[in-house]
């Protein structure tokens, strides 16, 4: 389970320089567990989505066909966030999992 990119967005890293290191990663992910599933889920608020998205692609052009990019849009709402806007609070979190658990099944 792979949730990255919205740290990297508060500090300013490229969308370019995003995907290219969200494609490393999941290359070396993929090179220590070469019979693992990777869910990669889209960031809550959305930061790099589409370089995050474009990464999993990247790895499927690379013929790796047990990797699945998990849209996240709309699971979360304002009230679902610690005070700081940006990490799920308990209810968020609940909400991840309930939503998760069935993705996680199939």
């Amino acid at each position: 389970m792979s949730n990255l990119g919205t740290n990297d967005a508060i500090f300013n890293v490229s969308e370019p320089s995003f995907r290219q290191t969200q494609t490393a990663f999941l290359q070396q992910l993929r090179q220590k567990h070469p019979n693992a599933r990777i869910y990669v889920m889209r960031p809550f608020k959305g930061h790099h989505a589409a370089m995050t998205q474009q990464a999993v692609q990247d790895r499927i052009a690379a013929g790796d066909t047990n990797i699945r990019y998990v849209d996240t849009t709309g699971w979360l709402t304002a009230g679902d966030y610690q005070t700081d806007g940006l990490h799920p609070n308990d209810v968020g979190m609940q909400k991840i999992a309930n939503l998760l658990a069935p993705v996680l099944a199939q």
